[in-house]
């Protein structure tokens, strides 16, 4: 799959997507920011993503729970916590997927509601805990 490809397949769904300087494409899903990156060296595969900041370090082992558990749930989406620094650390939910520019686009808004999904879930069920605690 090439870059106008998936822009096209991407505006064809209702989003407005952007293609950035690096080539990878963003664009808004309600008020969430996705990105898709796509991998010039295997034309099937791309990985959609979307990542948080969170800065409540009480909440990392909280986190890394619920991002198991939805890793689980949610099969093909996944969720990972990364980039830890002294204040904050990262929840990445991502689809990465082999695909053909065909199912690429038949799926592609299944794609998008399964991130969207994932991350609700992951932070319902962190609220919801911090919610119980008070």
């Amino acid at each position: 799959m090439d870059r106008q490809f998936c822009f096209d397949a991407l505006a064809a769904e209702g989003f407005q997507p952007e293609i950035d300087e690096d080539g990878d494409i963003s664009f808004l899903a309600g008020e969430i920011s996705l990105s898709l990156l796509l991998d010039d060296a295997d034309e099937g595969f791309f990985s959609l993503v979307c990542a948080f900041e969170v800065d409540d370090m009480d909440q990392l082992e909280l986190f890394y729970s619920a991002a198991s558990e939805a890793s689980r749930a949610y099969r093909v989406a996944k969720a990972y916590i990364g980039e830890i620094e002294e204040d904050c650390f990262e929840i990445r939910f991502c689809v990465e997927s082999l695909t053909s520019p065909e199912l690429f686009r038949r799926h592609l808004r299944r794609y998008v509601e399964l991130l969207l999904d994932m991350q609700e879930s992951v932070f319902d069920a962190c609220q919801g805990d911090d919610d119980d605690a008070e």
